[in-house]
């Protein structure tokens, strides 16, 4: 999960990644949640989740990797993928 909010997120997640090696979890599939998309587009009139993810798209900020998603947690956006992609991996 990164708070994609901070102005920190790219060294938590680093931090993050680096716990997961110390423990030796980095060869375990993973999943990265992009949350809190919705504060990047507070300054947009995006009223919907398919808005948001097309507006997102549209400025190439949509995640390249497979396993990764973006979400907003408050605003229950993207959590169908997140679920998706923790089904997948399960079986």
């Amino acid at each position: 999960m990164v708070d994609v909010a901070s102005r920190n997120a790219a060294e938590q997640h680093q931090e993050v990644e680096k716990i997961l090696a110390e423990l030796k979890l980095s060869d375990k599939p993973i999943i990265t949640a992009l949350n809190k998309i919705d504060l990047l587009l507070s300054s947009e009139k995006v009223l919907s989740e398919r808005e948001a993810m097309d507006f997102l798209a549209d400025r190439r900020l949509s995640p390249d990797e497979k396993n990764t998603v973006l979400i907003s947690a408050t605003k229950a956006w993207g959590l169908n993928k997140l679920l998706e992609l923790i089904n997948q991996m399960l079986q």
